[in-house]
C-alpha cells in the first residue's frame, strides 16, 4: 500500500545550478534520472552563478531548495537557513589567452594588459576573479580593460577577438574548457606557485598532459591551475529523504565523470566540514556510515526515512 501511495516525499528538489550548457548544470540533468527512479522530482534551474543561487536559496518567494556552489562564496549569513551535504568536486579558474606577437604573460597582473572577459557579476567565477586580481593589486570593477558578460557572451567576445584574454571558472568537463583548448593561436596561462600561497581558501590541482585530449596531447604539458571547492547545499527545511537522494545522486555523477586532476587532497563527494554552515545530519550519518543506508538498495529513499 505505502508503494502505491507513495505518500513521502513531498515536494520537489529545485537545484540552482549556472548556465545552460555549463558542468553544473550538466551535472544535474544528470542526476535526473536516478532520482526518479527513487520517486524525486529534479528540477535543474539555469542561473548565472553562485552570486544568484544564493539569493535564490534565501529568498522567501523562490523555490529554490538546493544549489551548487563555490566553497568561497558561503558565508555564516547563510547558516540560519541553509545546510551543506557535501563537496562535489573542485571548482578551478581556467586563464586562456591569444597569443599576439612575441608577448607572453608570465605575471598574473600581465593579464590586465589586455582586454578580458570575464563573468557576469552574479556569478561565483566573478568573485573568485576580482579576488585573484585583488591579490595583484588590481581591481577588476574599475579597471575598464575586464568586461563582464554573461557566460556565453564573454566566450564569443574572445573567440571574435573583441578581447584577448578569458578567465572563468568551471570543471574540467565544461564544454567550454574544451572548446578554447582547440581555439587557435589559444594558450592556457599557468598559475605561479608563489601566488598562490598569497591568499587562503584555494587549492593547487594540476590537469595532466593529455587530459582533455588523450589523441592530441591537449595539453602538451601539466598545467597547474587555481582552484576551490564546488558545494552542494540545501535549505535546513528539505526533507531527509530528499536530502538523502539528492546526495546520492551527486555520488553518481561524480562517480559517472571522474576528475581528471591529480596530486589533490579529496575524493568527491567529501563532508564540507571547512564552510561556515552547519553539515546536515543525513550528510554526517552518510559519510560516517560509508555511504546510504542498505534499504536504499532496495526501497526508495522516502520509504527509508518512514
Amino acid at each position: 500500500a505505502l508503494f502505491l501511495l507513495k505518500p513521502f516525499p513531498k515536494g520537489d528538489v529545485n537545484l540552482a545550478t549556472s548556465y545552460g550548457g555549463g558542468a553544473w548544470y550538466a551535472a544535474g540533468k544528470r542526476a535526473i534520472p536516478f532520482l526518479d527512479k527513487h520517486g524525486i522530482k529534479l528540477n535543474v534551474i539555469e542561473t548565472e552563478g553562485s552570486t544568484q543561487n544564493i539569493k535564490l536559496l534565501t529568498d522567501n518567494k523562490s523555490e529554490v531548495n538546493a544549489a551548487l556552489l563555490v566553497e568561497d562564496m558561503i558565508t555564516e549569513e547563510l547558516n540560519d537557513s541553509v545546510i551543506s551535504l557535501a563537496a562535489v568536486g573542485y571548482h578551478p579558474v581556467w586563464i586562456f589567452y591569444r597569443e599576439i606577437g612575441k608577448s607572453v604573460p608570465v605575471k598574473i597582473s600581465d593579464l590586465a594588459k589586455e582586454k578580458v572577459s570575464i563573468g557576469p557579476k552574479n556569478s561565483g567565477s566573478y568573485s573568485m576573479v576580482k579576488r585573484l586580481f585583488n591579490m595583484q593589486g588590481i581591481d577588476v570593477d574599475e579597471d575598464p580593460n575586464f568586461i563582464s558578460t554573461h557566460f556565453k557572451e564573454g566566450v564569443n567576445n574572445y573567440l571574435t577577438g573583441k578581447t584577448n584574454v578569458i578567465i572563468f571558472s568551471g570543471d574540467h568537463d565544461d564544454p567550454v574548457v574544451k572548446k578554447l583548448f582547440f581555439s587557435p593561436s589559444t594558450k592556457i596561462f599557468q598559475i605561479q606557485k608563489d601566488v598562490l600561497r598569497l591568499q587562503n581558501g584555494f587549492n593547487i590541482v594540476r590537469l595532466p598532459a593529455g587530459s582533455i585530449d588523450f589523441e592530441h596531447s591537449i595539453p602538451d604539458k601539466d598545467v597547474d591551475l587555481i582552484s576551490t571547492n564546488t558545494i552542494l547545499v540545501v535549505k535546513k527545511s528539505m526533507q531527509p529523504a530528499l536530502q538523502l537522494g539528492l546526495l546520492m545522486s551527486a555520488a553518481k555523477v561524480v562517480k559517472e565523470s571522474p576528475y581528471s586532476f591529480t596530486q589533490t587532497r579529496i575524493s568527491f563527494p567529501a563532508p564540507a566540514f571547512d564552510v561556515p554552515i552547519a553539515v546536515s545530519p543525513i550528510a554526517k550519518e552518510y559519510f560516517t556510515n560509508g555511504g546510504p543506508p542498505l534499504l536504499t538498495k532496495f526501497f526508495p529513499t522516502w520509504l527509508v526515512y518512514f
